[in-house]
């Protein structure tokens, strides 16, 4: 295995209320009570019950899985992908380790809500995450986020601008690293054309395009796309842009990688990346902190 970069071109195989509902049990529990199974359908919603619509009962709930037995625990967010009009929630086999947790949020679907209203339902998930992991014995300095395709852009977007969390009236908080699968560096074309704009052949870097936001401090980063032999290159392109980004505004700890001979569609080949990242940040906090 060798690093990936633009310049070397190199392969690679190798980041304001609080929730109405969550105070009911925490979820459904599947397969047992006790640490190691997943909770169903945990509400993140801040809308009173009997205000809710269906669709936002739905939606605005989230899954988790928790590692058996161990203290302080890290926690991965993990975002579905669907182009803003579909998916569903769902933990991966091969991200339910005994090393973190791993939160799997839905969110209100396009055209019952707006691309920015499905965004401010997903940083409203990571918040409650953020607000409620402790009770369950994680460690709310210890949260990722990470997705796939649609997914890896809600992440990207939480992770790097502020103002999302802020909004969600966690001003303060910050993740502890980003794993962004296939997504799109830019403003995503859902969004543009929900806007009016045309999204072919067009790059469009606006407050909604990921790398609008990138900065010195933004948290550790992982890009990993498909092979742009498989899929267009521009998928590898805008990531590769966004990375060297990155690199001008001082920011040491992105990398990017392309897996070569797999698409979008092969999912499960880059999940140990995603298991690896998150597992290395944590040793790096455990150093950090046996050397203070």
């Amino acid at each position: 295995m060798s690093v990936h970069t633009p310049a070397t071109r190199m392969i690679s195989l190798v980041v304001a209320l609080t929730p109405i509902l969550v105070a009911t049990a925490l979820g459904q529990v599947i397969g047992g009570s006790a640490p190691g199974s997943i909770r169903a359908a945990i509400s993140y919603s801040t809308t009173p019950p009997e205000e809710m619509r269906a669709h936002e009962k739905q939606r605005c709930v989230f899954d988790l899985y928790l590692p058996a037995g161990r203290p302080a625990f890290a926690t991965l967010v993990w975002f579905h992908e669907g182009d803003f009009r579909s998916g569903t929630r769902t933990i991966p086999e091969l991200l339910r380790t005994e090393s973190f947790a791993v939160a799997a949020p839905d969110y209100r679907l396009v055209p019952t809500v707006t691309c920015e209203e499905a965004i401010q339902d997903a940083a409203r998930a990571v918040a409650c995450v953020f607000r409620t992991i402790e009770s369950l014995g994680g460690d709310p300095g210890r949260i990722f986020l990470g997705g796939s395709g649609t997914g890896a852009y809600l992440a990207e977007l939480i992770a790097l601008d502020p103002s999302l969390l802020a909004g969600c009236g966690l001003a303060d908080v910050s993740v502890a690293g980003l794993v962004a699968i296939n997504g799109t560096a830019c403003t995503h074309p859902a969004v543009v054309q929900e806007r009016g704009g045309e999204a072919v052949g067009r790059i469009i870097a606006d407050r909604f395009a990921p790398m609008h936001h990138v900065r010195r401090d933004a948290p550790p980063i992982l890009l990993a796309t498909a092979d742009r032999r498989i899929e267009t290159s521009e998928l590898y392109e805008s990531n590769a842009y966004m990375w060297r980004m990155l690199q001008v505004a001082g920011h040491r700890t992105s990398r990017i990688c392309e897996l070569q001979g797999y698409g979008r569609k092969d999912l499960d080949m880059f999940l140990p990346l995603v298991t690896r990242f998150v597992q290395t940040q944590c040793a790096l906090l455990d150093d950090k902190g046996a050397n203070k």
